[in-house]
C-alpha cells in the first residue's frame, strides 16, 4: 500500500458490529474526534483548501494471491 505525503496518517478500524468480517485500511488526512464534543473546524488542525483550490491525493493498493 503506499499514499502520497499529504495523507499524514493511517487509520486501521472496524465497525463495532460483531457480524462486520473486515478491517479498514485507511490513509487520512487528519484523526476525528473522539465524539465526546463537537470540533471548532476554525481551531481543528487540518489541511485546506483556498477557494478554487487543487490538491492531489492518491492512494495505490496492491494484493497479491
Amino acid at each position: 500500500m503506499e499514499w502520497s505525503d499529504n495523507f499524514r496518517n493511517l487509520c486501521v478500524w472496524k465497525w463495532t458490529d460483531d457480524k462486520a468480517r473486515y478491517v479498514c485500511i485507511e490513509p487520512w488526512t487528519n484523526i476525528p474526534s473522539d465524539g465526546s464534543k463537537t470540533d471548532d473546524l476554525d481551531e481543528k488542525k487540518m489541511q485546506r483548501l483556498p477557494v478554487s483550490g487543487e490538491d492531489k491525493y492518491s492512494c495505490t493498493v496492491e494484493f497479491c494471491l
